[in-house]
């Protein structure tokens, strides 16, 4: 719209009409949840924006309004299952989304690409975790508190990914103020749900 056409009356009275928005909260994502496809006024869906035909390829930066040259979203998975580490580069490749991805097999191998310890590079930032709770060594409580106890990292944004339905689990997970519990079975192996989802919450929230 140019300046000259603007109204002042269409504006409040558009205004008025836009219902009422809350500020975003930690997600739990279930089959079926209307909140996955949610968008901002005027922005394109997920699906025109996430492996369309025709698509360009997708890598996510601190925001769309980013600047040319910032640094692209790094994601450390961290889950030991080989058959759901494939599928979610599976998803995300389908999602179009070529963001670098680090696998750790426990939290243990988490804190050391995170740290820049045991002979791994550190983790660059920006970056967003996605984490299984059940695994040999350190499993994700374990990793949660020793994220959230360490000064350099505890501001780190966390989704839990997760076969677990525990209760308890998902309480201790928010105690330790992950964004999200995403319960594995929920996405019944599609996990494109996820990468879209992701690919959402980056674009709507800014993250340290």
């Amino acid at each position: 719209m140019s300046p000259s056409s603007f109204n002042e009356g269409d504006a409040i009275a558009g205004a008025e009409a836009r219902p009422a928005r809350s500020c975003p909260s930690p997600v739990e994502v279930s089959a079926g949840d209307s909140r996955v496809s949610s968008q901002r006024p005027g922005a394109s869906t997920p699906e025109s924006n996430l492996g369309g035909a025709g698509d360009e390829d997708v890598v996510l930066r601190r925001s769309d309004r980013a600047h040319a040259g910032e640094r692209p979203v790094h994601f450390l998975l961290v889950d030991d299952d080989d058959v759901d580490v494939m599928a979610v580069e599976r998803a995300f490749s389908q999602a179009r989304i070529r963001n670098p991805m680090v696998v750790a097999r426990d939290g243990r191998e988490a804190l050391d690409v995170l740290r820049g310890t045991g002979g791994r590079e550190p983790m660059p930032e920006p970056y967003l975790i996605l984490l299984d709770l059940h695994m040999p060594g350190m499993g994700g409580i374990e990793f949660l508190q020793a994220l959230r106890d360490d000064p350099k990292l505890r501001k780190a944004v966390v989704f839990v990914f997760t076969s677990s339905k525990d209760e308890q689990h998902r309480l201790e997970a928010y105690h330790y103020n992950v964004a999200g519990f995403i319960i594995k079975s929920h996405m019944s192996r599609d996990f494109r749900r996820m990468a879209e989802m992701l690919h959402m919450y980056w674009n709507l929230v800014e993250l340290p």
